[in-house]
């Protein structure tokens, strides 16, 4: 689940049930209506696209985001993906628009809510998600039922360096959390920009899957 801070995974739950489906697609509608009014400023710009473009572009049932905005553009030839996102959607962008999102605390239980064991997803990727590592923030957490936390999803950035590191082996530690890993795969155009990120790769260890089906 993408919330304000950072990503929540969620191992087990029940992706399935009609309720979780309508509570994932209000964080999913308020992403696309982030991407329109993002669209409306582009064309202030003289950027041509339109929300039409997108969905002739990808599948209907695409989940769409910020990223697939910026993958069309790039193919129009507007520019490289690692110059697109500074440009038009980070917080500095020249079309930035804050998107309405659930927190952290709140995906920790949602997903609990709906039999899922919630796993914090690559806490270095952002500022807000590296802040969630400190102890006080951390304790938050903790007290709301997080379970697990991530420490390799094929990152090699700066973000992700030792000292970040230890913290989340300290911390997974002291609260006794399944420490996981993963391909964070968000499709193949992340695959492409990133040269990581595929499908399947960074997989946790079978005697981790079995750690957390334990807690179901």
């Amino acid at each position: 689940i993408r919330a304000k801070e950072d990503e929540v995974l969620g191992y087990f739950v029940d992706y399935k049930n009609q309720k979780f489906k309508k509570e994932i697609r209000k964080i999913q509608d308020n992403l696309i209506e982030r991407v329109k009014k993002i669209i409306i400023k582009l064309n202030k710009k003289n950027v041509e696209v339109s929300f039409n473009d997108l969905l002739k572009e990808y599948s209907p049932n695409t989940n769409f985001m910020e990223i697939h905005l910026i993958k069309y553009l790039k193919k129009k030839g507007y520019g490289q993906i690692r110059e697109l996102w500074p440009r038009y959607i980070s917080k500095e962008g020249e079309t930035y628009v804050p998107v309405k999102e659930i927190s952290v605390i709140n995906a920790i239980k949602l997903i609990k809510k709906y039999g899922g064991i919630p796993v914090l997803a690559h806490p270095w990727v952002e500022k807000s998600s590296k802040k969630l590592l400190k102890e006080e923030n951390f304790k938050k957490l903790i007290n709301v039922g997080l379970k697990g936390i991530e420490i390799d999803n094929g990152d090699r950035d700066d973000g992700r360096d030792n000292k970040t590191l230890k913290k989340i082996e300290k911390l997974a530690k002291k609260y006794n959390l399944i420490i996981t890993s993963g391909s964070d795969f968000h499709g193949d155009y992340l695959v492409t920009a990133t040269k990581c990120h595929g499908l399947g790769n960074y997989n946790c260890d079978d005697s981790i899957v079995k750690k957390l089906e334990g807690l179901r």
